[in-house]
């Protein structure tokens, strides 16, 4: 990933001690085909929160600035592509 990109990222916990991260980026971005996949165990027990956003104390701060957009939590399915989009135009 380069700086000013879009990317998507679909993250699943699975029931048996697995996660996997798929990326998109570039012509797949809009695709249900990820740029990479990325699958490790999972080492911890249940997840009962989750956060997002930049860390409030980071060990090794650096200056980047980081936008959410359409952020989905599901149970039964990864979100997939976004379907349709408006961009304002400001007016």
């Amino acid at each position: 990933m380069t700086a000013g990109q879009w990317f998507r990222l679909e993250w699943k916990v699975g029931s048996s001690g697995t996660q996997t991260l798929n990326i998109y980026l570039g012509a797949n971005l809009p695709s249900t085909t990820p740029t990479e996949t990325i699958t490790a165990p999972m080492a911890t027990g249940l997840i009962d929160y989750l956060e997002w956003g930049p860390m409030s104390n980071p060990v090794s701060p650096t200056t980047h600035d980081v936008i959410f957009d359409e952020i989905m939590v599901r149970s039964d399915a990864y979100p997939g592509p976004l379907i349709s989009q408006y961009v304002w135009n400001g007016a």
